[in-house]
């Protein structure tokens, strides 16, 4: 994608740059934490493509969160958390019982509504151990957050009743897991709430879904705030520039070159540098794109709704072809990473109503090999590699390992087999030295 002209006669970007995966201090960083790569060709998450955008596809589709309960579409993940506790009447000094195995999105909406965050251990399989979470429940505990990790159902029932014998509000997350089901359940439907991310599964580059399963708690009805007009327009701009990015809808390719050749003027006349020359130099991360959420938790995003923009494509995506993709790819992996000597899936099967976020690969020496796996552009990510402070071998081991240890590919609908083959011939040499 970066040597090449394509039909049209417009030079393809720049390689783009991202500062490392890694941060100063963080479990399993790299010898140089912070540093400059080369963003992948191959997308991580899921971008726009005229598959993603084949129709409705209903009738034997998967279940998702918008099938039944009261739904609301946010921004963020972390918004709709932050939504859900609210509406749980949480206040301040309250306790939250979350997983040891978390991203900071999941903990930055309890601390800014003035909750204590309070971690409960996981299992080897990820799931939630139920003692310690029993341990962990105090006069003060109001909440529990349970994840359903990759797209692989937790211990939902389990966890049901224990919230129900103490009165607790169960908000089931399934950041990780929008379709799918579970004891011919869908997922989302075992919490009092439930909470979703549309990028991890659409071509979005935002949206978060509150879904509200227990009567009581959807009576009050949700007044949120519309994005400003310049805001809509920079989701569906972006949402086509990473897609053009990756390869893909390159018919739109000349009207993004001429758009950002009119932004550079416009900023030129004003002294400001030119959009080029930031991606050019590499401030543009991914990792960024969030709407106006990225980072920090902004309060002021909590009850806005997501665009326009985004709650189109989410009623255009395709689900069953989407389902099918995903597990496609998931199998593909496992075959190909099933016997190396210092690597294993996490999970070792692919059971009936899995729909899979990523695939988790355990890599025992990933400290070692991280940096080349960034040189070498694989698309990947790290659930879970800045735990909460504390949260240490001590605390919980089967987190701390797995923030040192654990890495997802992706497996979403976007990819094609010859992409999946590429993830797979940069991976393996590196995995086997």
């Amino acid at each position: 994608m970066t040597g090449e002209r394509d039909r049209g006669g417009f030079q393809p970007r720049k390689r783009r740059m991202m500062r490392s995966l890694t941060q100063p201090g963080a479990s399993g960083t790299t010898p140089r934490p912070g540093r400059w790569i080369p963003v992948p060709d191959i997308p991580v998450s899921p971008v726009l493509s005229w598959r993603a955008l084949a129709g409705l596809g209903r009738g034997d589709a998967p279940e998702s969160l918008f099938d039944s309960g009261h739904t609301v579409v946010l921004t963020a993940g972390r918004m709709a958390i932050f939504q859900a506790l609210k509406r749980g009447k949480l206040k301040t000094g309250d306790e939250v019982l979350l997983p040891a195995f978390h991203c900071p999105a999941m903990v930055d909406p309890v601390v800014a509504l003035g909750c204590a965050p309070v971690f409960y251990r996981i299992a080897e399989d990820l799931s939630a151990d139920i003692a310690d979470m029993a341990r962990k429940c105090a006069p003060r505990t109001r909440a529990v957050i349970a994840v359903n990790y990759f797209g692989f159902p937790n211990r939902l029932a389990d966890i049901r009743r224990f919230c129900d014998a103490r009165g607790l509000l169960f908000i089931e997350d399934c950041a990780h897991s929008l379709y799918g089901n579970h004891d011919g359940r869908p997922l989302g439907s075992f919490g009092d709430m439930a909470v979703a991310s549309l990028t991890k599964f659409l071509p979005v580059r935002e949206g978060g879904v509150l879904r509200i399963n227990k009567t009581s708690l959807a009576e009050e009805g949700f007044a949120l705030r519309s994005q400003p007009l310049a805001q809509q327009l920079r989701q569906a701009y972006g949402a086509v520039e990473l897609a053009v990015d990756h390869g893909r809808l390159s018919v739109f390719r000349p009207a993004l070159w001429l758009a950002d050749r009119s932004i550079g003027f416009v900023r030129g006349l004003h002294g400001g540098a030119s959009r080029d020359g930031e991606a050019a130099t590499g401030s543009v991360n991914p990792a960024s794109l969030k709407g106006g959420v990225a980072g920090e938790f902004d309060i002021a995003w909590a009850d806005v709704a997501a665009s326009l923009f985004t709650r189109f494509v989410r009623r255009l995506a395709s689900r069953t072809p989407t389902a099918a993709r995903r597990r496609h790819v998931f199998t593909r992996y496992l075959d190909a990473f099933a016997a190396g000597r210092s690597y294993r899936p996490l999970f070792r099967a692919l059971p009936d109503g899995v729909i899979p976020y990523m695939f988790p690969l355990i890599v025992d020496d990933l400290a070692d090999k991280f940096a080349r796996l960034e040189d070498a552009a694989v698309p990947m990510l790290r659930f879970g590699q800045f735990p909460w402070p504390g949260i240490d071998d001590d605390f919980c081991p089967v987190s701390a390992r797995y923030a040192r240890c654990l890495l997802q590919l992706p497996c979403h609908q976007g990819l094609s087999d010859g992409e999946v083959a590429e993830i797979i011939a940069k991976l393996l040499p590196i995995l086997r030295a």
